[in-house]
């Protein structure tokens, strides 16, 4: 089972993002990033990736691992905070085997909120 933080912004279909560590950002890192949309920290990563290889050979491989490292645990993060700039208000979690079953979760918990309602 997973769990799908929902992003919505008016009249733009959701966007859910899984939690946890993401294996895609730990090996594609930046273009993982900005196939997300989260173009300011993929040019952040890229440049920092850059500079790093100009470091000391000692320190390079170690600072590059460390980074690696830190796209896989914290890339789902750094494309929530895109989502949240580009003015997407986070709204609900929603736990399901897939994104797909996420989404058919959210749709039946929106029906049943408008069932609510109705008099």
């Amino acid at each position: 089972m997973n769990i799908y933080t929902v992003h919505e912004a008016p009249d733009l279909v959701p966007v859910l993002v899984p939690e946890g560590f993401s294996w895609a950002a730990l090996f594609f890192g930046w273009l993982w990033l900005a196939l997300h949309g989260a173009l300011i920290a993929a040019v952040a990563l890229s440049a920092l990736l850059l500079l790093l290889s100009h470091a000391r050979p000692e320190l390079r491989i170690p600072l590059v691992v460390g980074l690696t490292v830190a796209q896989g645990v914290f890339g789902r993060d750094l494309w929530r905070l895109s989502l949240h700039w580009r003015g997407y208000a986070e709204t609900t979690a929603v736990a399901a085997a897939s994104r797909d079953a996420a989404l058919l979760r959210l749709a039946d918990q929106r029906a049943a909120d408008l069932r609510k309602t109705r008099p």
